[in-house]
């Protein structure tokens, strides 16, 4: 077993008692929410690895780095022992597998946007098999397109749920499940079919959103990527996308399709003075 393995797995020991303690004590706070929802994850996918599962370090390196950035913003809000805990020991996690990794924090940035391109494409296309469905006659006629939209679909949603897989928490496994029902539906009455979509959409939805509020988190790794090439940030711009809503009726169930995009972030940097 490799040192940032070992790093990771002996964090998720550290933290699983003052998570749950944290968690006894309920959610109070957004953060806190987060913090004990993806530090209760972590344990079952530490134990994953400890079996041999295979893994890029690069999210290990991420999901450390989550555990860390949570804590430490809730410290700032609301400190208690069970949080300074928390984050201590992740701290030392993520300098740990930081330095076995040599990572490249500007990397991740751009793992979690093609994240999120992948999403807003498969965003794109339950539009477009939808609206092709509403306005079919004979919609079974187009199981066979569904059939290919599902198969693509299928394979971005589950690569992008594994890479992410110790970052963000259980809501990755729950659109995986919806998604495997969804499969089950095609060929069936377009009833069926349009109901489990709209379930499928709604998870997509949420999943999406937790991973646009881990994007926000980038600001400490921003900071980290200044100070390293020793940079003054000037500033940091963050534009949400808008959140458009498309009704298509299939079946005669009326069913919401969102029109996902990726937040832009624009950051302006100015050399330090020597």
């Amino acid at each position: 077993m490799n040192e940032i393995i070992k790093a990771y797995i002996s964090m998720a020991k550290e933290i699983e008692k003052p998570i749950k303690k944290l968690a006894e004590k309920g959610v109070t706070s957004a953060i806190s929410g987060d913090l004990i929802v993806t530090g209760s994850a972590i344990s079952p996918f530490a134990s994953s690895l400890a079996e041999g599962s295979d893994v890029n370090p690069g999210t290990l390196y991420d999901s450390a780095l989550t555990i860390q950035t949570l804590s430490a913003n809730l410290l700032t809000s609301q400190p208690s022992e069970e949080v300074k805990a928390i984050e201590n020991i992740s701290k030392q996690a993520v300098a740990e597998i930081k330095k076995q990794l040599k990572v490249d924090t500007s990397e991740h940035i751009f793992d979690y946007y093609r994240d999120l391109t992948d999403f807003e494409i498969v965003s794109n296309g339950i539009g477009e098999v939808c609206q092709q469905l509403a306005k079919s006659e004979k919609p079974e006629s187009l199981w066979e397109l569904v059939k290919n939209w599902f198969k693509e679909t299928k394979e971005r949603i589950i690569g992008a749920v594994n890479r992410l897989s110790g970052i963000i928490g259980t809501v990755g496994q729950e659109l995986i499940t919806v998604l495997k029902e969804l499969g089950t539906t095609i060929g069936k009455k377009i009833s069926t079919f349009a109901t489990k979509v709209s379930e499928f959409i709604n998870k997509i939805h949420e999943f999406t959103l937790s991973l646009i509020r881990k994007m926000f988190k980038f600001i400490a790794e921003i900071q980290t990527i200044a100070n390293d090439n020793k940079w003054n940030i000037e500033e940091i711009n963050i534009e949400m996308p808008s959140c458009e809503v498309q009704v298509v009726t299939i079946g005669l169930i009326p069913i919401p399709i969102p029109k996902l995009s990726t937040p832009k972030l624009s950051v302006k940097f100015l050399p330090a003075k020597r």
